[in-house]
């Protein structure tokens, strides 16, 4: 449930800080970081484990992963694409011209 949150999560931010023509591109690179994320979290898990004997180190370094993603993340501001309420066009308007 929490995966899918996050793709989701993730799907809606890009949409409004980057807009429609470059999502594609943009969430692909995010799912990309996110795999390579999540392979390299397993991997210093087990690392940690084989080391320690404790899962306390990696489990800490990414709570602190976590709230430097938290800080930058609130200081994103505000959408460049805002959502477009419906019957509304999100294009400006082209002022007729009288000769």
């Amino acid at each position: 449930m929490g995966i899918e949150a996050e793709v989701d999560l993730i799907a809606y931010l890009i949409s409004r800080y980057f807009g429609i023509k470059a999502f594609g591109v943009m969430y692909g690179i995010m799912m990309a970081l996110a795999a390579l994320a999540n392979a390299a979290g397993n991997n210093l898990m087990g690392w940690c484990f084989q080391l320690l004997r404790s899962y306390r180190l990696a489990l800490v370094v990414m709570e602190v992963l976590l709230a430097i993603a938290v800080v930058i993340q609130s200081t994103m501001g505000k959408y460049r694409y805002p959502v477009v309420k419906p019957g509304k066009s999100s294009e400006p308007q082209a002022e007729s011209v009288t000769q």
